[in-house]
């Protein structure tokens, strides 16, 4: 409720912001030729404890995941831009689990992520003053990680190394809002895409372990936006 009751405030300011400043010029056409550079950045975080499911009891548990985004884009036409977008992450999580006998087991994991996303955005000005724009962004991602993963029962500790590669196709709306001369404020939200990803697990004296997944989802999570400003020129 507390997170529902933030996001309001937060677009009931930006509403007003908006309001006060349409009455004055600054806004800008996003005409052919026109380019931009944007750094945007996101963050979650979640926290379990005494949780019981089918295959595992978990007493405490805490995942992270940053991100960092940089990149830019080309007007080809009024309206419509080319660009590419590199993205530096890490996901982090500490738990431990309830062992039937023995003592509890420890998992700490720590992996850092880098993306490459060519993409073309189409933009649909809102405002005569040209200020608000909504978008549509498809983008190709090619991204690969690398990390371990420490698992303690008692006194064993096993070290597991981590390789990650991923594929995938992005749908991500948005919104931008021109505040003056070309510099602008940037919201986005990830909601269809298709993916495909690898992860390789490799621990001493065991077999290699591989887990291959191809997922699609349609999936908004207003509580994961991707915030940030951006400069058009």
């Amino acid at each position: 409720m507390k997170r529902i009751t933030f996001l309001v405030t937060v677009v009931i300011i930006q509403l007003e912001a908006y309001q006060a400043l349409a009455q004055s010029d600054g806004g800008k056409v996003l005409d052919k030729k026109t380019a931009y550079i944007g750094l945007l950045l996101s963050y979650t975080n979640t926290t379990k404890e005494n949780t019981k499911s089918t295959f595992e009891n978990i007493k405490y548990a805490k995942a992270s995941e940053s991100s960092i985004k940089t990149g830019g884009g080309y007007f080809f036409k009024k309206n419509f831009a080319v660009g590419l977008a590199f993205s530096y992450g890490a996901e982090k999580e500490n738990m431990e689990s309830i062992n039937a006998v023995g003592p509890n087991t420890i998992t700490d994991q720590d992996l850092q992520t880098f993306a490459f996303t060519p993409f073309i955005r189409n933009y649909f000005p809102l405002s005569k003053k040209n200020r608000f724009y909504l978008f549509t962004q498809t983008g190709l991602q090619f991204g690969f990680g690398n990390g371990e993963e420490s698992t303690s029962t008692g006194n064993t500790t096993v070290i597991t190394d981590i390789q990650k590669n991923n594929y995938g196709i992005a749908f991500t709306p948005g919104m931008i809002f021109i505040v003056e001369k070309g510099f602008a404020f940037e919201v986005n939200v990830g909601i269809l895409g298709l993916n495909y990803s690898k992860e390789t697990k490799t621990t001493p004296d065991q077999p290699q372990a591989v887990l291959k997944e191809t997922n699609f989802d349609l999936n908004i999570n207003l509580l994961r936006l991707n915030l940030g400003i951006s400069y058009y020129f």
